[in-house]
Formats: C-alpha cells, sequence, structure tokens
C-alpha cells in the first residue's frame, strides 16, 4: 500500500489495502487544507528517512530561484509512543520527518481546529535541500507560516 492509500485508509477509516487511484487521490486532497505560505520552517529527524527524501527527489519540481519544490503533507500522530504533539512530514514518497517538538507544540491549537473541522492535515510547500554528497544526504524546509498567521487563516483568531 503506497502512501496517498494508507492516508486514504487512515482519514476515512478503510483499513483494506487499495490501488492507486483517482478517487484515493481526490479523497486525500479534500480532507487536507493547504496552510499559508508567509514563512519557514525547519523539519528535523530526515536522517532517518533518506530512503522517501531520495525518491522525492524525482518527483520535485522547480521551484523559487529554481530550487527543488513538492507539496508536504503534515499530519498529527497522537498516537505517537515519543510526543503525543508529534506532526509528521509526508510527500507523496513517504515519511521524510517532522516538525521539532518545540514547533510541534506551538501548531498544537492548528491541528486541533484540524481535526474539530475533519479534516486529516494540512499542505504546505517544501524545498528539498542537499543531496549532492556522496551517498546523497536530503532535508526539508516547509514553506509555511507561524502558527498565528495559520490559525488566522483557519479563522481561529
Amino acid at each position: 500500500m503506497g502512501f496517498l492509500e494508507t492516508l486514504r485508509a487512515r482519514l476515512v477509516g478503510d483499513t483494506e489495502s487499495t490501488h492507486p487511484s483517482a478517487s484515493a487521490s481526490t479523497s486525500t486532497a479534500n480532507s487536507l487544507v493547504p496552510l499559508p505560505a508567509d514563512s519557514y520552517q525547519k523539519v528535523v529527524g530526515e536522517s532517518h528517512y533518506q530512503p522517501a527524501l531520495a525518491a522525492t527527489a524525482k518527483i520535485c519540481r522547480p521551484g523559487e530561484d529554481e530550487r527543488p519544490m513538492f507539496t508536504a503533507y503534515l499530519l498529527a500522530e497522537p498516537e505517537n509512543p515519543y510526543d503525543a504533539d508529534a506532526i509528521a512530514v509526508h510527500s507523496d514518497e513517504g515519511k521524510l520527518g517532522y516538525l521539532s517538538r518545540e514547533d510541534a507544540q506551538s501548531f498544537r491549537a492548528t491541528f486541533a481546529e484540524l481535526r474539530a473541522r475533519g479534516n486529516g492535515g494540512a499542505t504546505c510547500g517544501a524545498f528539498l535541500t542537499g543531496g549532492d554528497r556522496n551517498p546523497p544526504n536530503y532535508g526539508v524546509v516547509l514553506r509555511l507560516s507561524r502558527p498565528k498567521d495559520c490559525e488566522q487563516h483557519l479563522g481561529r483568531i
């Protein structure tokens, strides 16, 4: 089961394995809310997800200043055994890392509002960094506004 199918199953409570389909992508996209992109947000833990990052490098498109860019999916992980406020960062190729513990706590109200509205998470643009070593070592920077701006965008403030 690919990332989008796993996400779809998680969002709609479907536990069956499915093949990629337009309906799965549409269902997932409707459950995720785009957040504003007025700032930058670092991602941590990328060293644990290098295979997914290398796969993501293949799907990037030129972004600002021709830097490799992709759509990131931000998903709260309340069941995470290390941090109940954890927010994972994914691409179409899988999990890439997390917001730092401090940043995840600052986005707590944003993700609580998303859950209250029945949304499974959020999306934002992201830059792929690095990749020029042997072997390549990738990182991620999100194009994501500060938490207060995201809450205002959602109409919470």
